[in-house]
């Protein structure tokens, strides 16, 4: 009987030995789990930091990009604008230069027209003087050839040097109005 007994004492010990393990070893288990969810919570929370570093980088690369992209087409319009401001001066100068050449063309062809006029005028004068001359020439050779009269001629004769003398002052001041009239039209021009 004793006998007996004391092998189910050892049973039961034996029992309860293998229980205990089965805990221990089911505990070790669930660590391990518990573990390895850590560890792999840790990768995933890596990763994503990784991939949100990785990002952001590469989002901050893309606005450098953009900036200098940005940089380079302002550049580039400063630059067209600069070379259109300095085209049109370019034209500013030679539409100028054409005008004030154009200006002193005319003035010039003005100037010899009215140089031409004065000259016409001029000979017009000189062969109004000429005829003037012949014209008394003939009337005191008319008035010699006459008869005796003479009192009656130096009257007659007086009178026409009167009307040629009126006729050369009349036809001066036309003239002296005309320069005048020329005169004040190249100053006009010339302004």
């Amino acid at each position: 009987m004793q006998n007996k007994q004391m092998l189910l004492l050892l049973l039961l010990l034996i029992l309860l030995l293998l229980l205990i393990l089965l805990l221990l070893l089911q505990q070790t288990q669930r660590q391990g789990v518990r573990e390895q969810q850590q560890q792999q919570q840790l990768q995933q929370q890596q990763k994503q930091k990784r991939g949100m570093m990785q990002q952001q980088h590469q989002q901050q690369q893309l606005q450098q990009q953009q900036q200098q992209k940005q940089q380079q087409q302002q550049r580039q319009q400063q630059q067209q604008q600069q070379q259109q401001m300095k085209r049109k001066m370019k034209m500013k100068k030679m539409m100028r230069g054409g005008f004030a050449y154009l200006r002193n063309k005319y003035s010039s062809s003005q100037q010899q027209q009215q140089q031409q006029q004065q000259q016409q005028q001029q000979q017009q004068q000189q062969q109004q003087q000429q005829q003037q001359q012949q014209q008394q020439l003939h009337a005191f050779v008319f008035f010699l050839q006459k008869g005796n009269n003479r009192t009656t001629r130096r009257c007659e004769f007086n009178a026409r040097n009167e009307g040629l003398q009126q006729q050369q002052q009349q036809q001066q001041q036309q003239q002296q109005q005309q320069q005048q009239q020329q005169q004040q039209q190249q100053r006009r021009v010339v302004e």
